[in-house]
């Protein structure tokens, strides 16, 4: 706050002013008046003092007034300057707390990345830290090119239940989103696969999911499908999933459609073709994608909750970037690719799309949500992923200009 200068100069020289005043008042004034009175010949010394005290009289009410108003004045300023550092230490008080908290906050990110662990059980391999991200998101490329090859309609209907269609077009029209609808649902569907997983617990969890919001014909016959893709990516299995991959779409949804109708019976059917027995496993525990919801759900969780926390603080509009930044340098490319993925996702749309800020009153940098108000997303390289374009969900963002894209 901008400090109150006190008029100590301006005191200064109205008290010798006044002092310079009041000597020339004092000591030349009656002199004069004598003077003047003799001149018209009078030379009652009772008249000089008349005259002197009535003349001289308003003007040492007048100085009084003025030294009152300036001894109220010196007051008054007194009082502001200890009020406006007051405030000055209640702010930077303020600022020390909510920096011990923001910095433990990125300490805790921190802890959890270095937490992370991922044992792929097809290939033995063990991935921590960072690594566990790019293999996530390497996941969710897989899942998703599989949902996209079994998704080839161009009716939203075929897709969606008739409700969430028309809650995620106002979803859209609201945040100036460009892109496919239909694009949208893959992109969700595959990354609450790869989040919940396929295995009996998060099989169920999907369904619940889906349920209101994707056509149960769809989404029931997707998940038959994927469900279907082995572990290992050098056995048997695999090579029959490499070849049932290799079906027209028209056969493939055929199949599938005979494997989902005799779920129930599926063992020794004569229906199905030596390439879906093969592939067919009655071990629900022992799926391709089986869920990442115990580390991403932690990870995403607390890193909202960081963002949450600055977003709401009461701080001007470029502190809060500047805190905002610091948190994303946090980020590797990978995780800012999973975090753009999780809030396109029904998973994670309240990052920006169904975003509320607690404190209304506080002044936000605008109305949009986290993503775009601290540009969390701009070192993704190049414009786009697989054909997933940045820009075309979240307009606002300030990328840069790198021409590779995420290997």
């Amino acid at each position: 706050m901008k400090k109150i200068k006190l008029p100590s100069n301006f005191l200064l020289i109205m008290t010798i002013s006044i002092g310079l005043f009041s000597f020339i008042i004092l000591f030349l004034g009656p002199e004069l008046i004598k003077s003047r009175l003799q001149h018209w010949h009078i030379n009652d010394a009772g008249q000089v003092g008349d005259v002197f005290g009535g003349t001289v009289g308003p003007f040492i009410a007048w100085l009084a007034a003025i030294l009152t108003f300036a001894a109220f004045w010196v007051q008054y300023t007194a009082n502001e300057q200890q009020k406006s550092d007051l405030q000055d230490q209640k702010k930077a008080a303020n600022l020390i707390n909510f920096e011990n908290r923001f910095f433990e906050l990125i300490k805790l990110h921190r802890d959890n990345v270095n937490e992370l662990q991922y044992i792929k059980e097809d290939s033995k391999e063990t991935f921590v830290n960072r690594a566990v991200m790019k293999m996530i998101f390497k996941e969710f490329i897989e899942c998703y090119r599989e949902v996209k090859k079994f998704s080839n309609s161009k009716d939203p209907y075929d897709y969606f239940t008739h409700k969430y269609l028309s809650q995620l077009e106002k979803i859209r029209a609201k945040n100036n989103i460009k892109a496919d609808a239909i694009e949208m649902a893959i992109i969700d569907i595959a990354y609450c696969i790869v989040f919940f997983g396929v295995e009996a617990e998060g099989e169920a969890i999907l369904r619940a999911r889906f349920l209101p919001r994707y056509n149960n014909h769809y989404y029931f016959r997707l998940l038959a499908y994927i469900k279907l893709k082995p572990k290992g990516q050098l056995s048997e299995q695999s090579k029959n999933w490499d070849e049932l991959r290799k079906l027209p779409l028209k056969e493939l949804r055929n199949l599938i459609d005979i494997i989902y109708t005799h779920r129930k019976y599926i063992s020794g059917n004569i229906l199905l073709p030596l390439l879906a027995n093969n592939l067919i496993t009655h071990d629900s525990e022992n799926k391709y994608y089986a869920g990442h919801q115990d580390r991403l759900g932690h990870y995403f969780r607390h890193l909202f909750q960081s963002y949450n926390f600055l977003d709401d603080a009461l701080l001007e509009d470029f502190r809060k970037y500047f805190y905002g930044k610091t948190l994303r340098a946090q980020l590797s490319t990978y995780e800012q690719a999973l975090l753009f993925i999780n809030s396109v996702s029904s998973l994670g749309m309240n990052w920006e799309y169904t975003f509320k800020p607690k404190n209304n009153v506080n002044e936000r940098l605008n109305t949009k949500g986290l993503i775009s108000t601290y540009n969390l997303i701009k070192n993704l390289p190049g414009t786009h992923f697989f054909g997933i374009e940045y820009k075309k969900y979240y307009r606002s963002v300030k990328y840069e200009k790198l021409n590779h894209i995420i290997p």
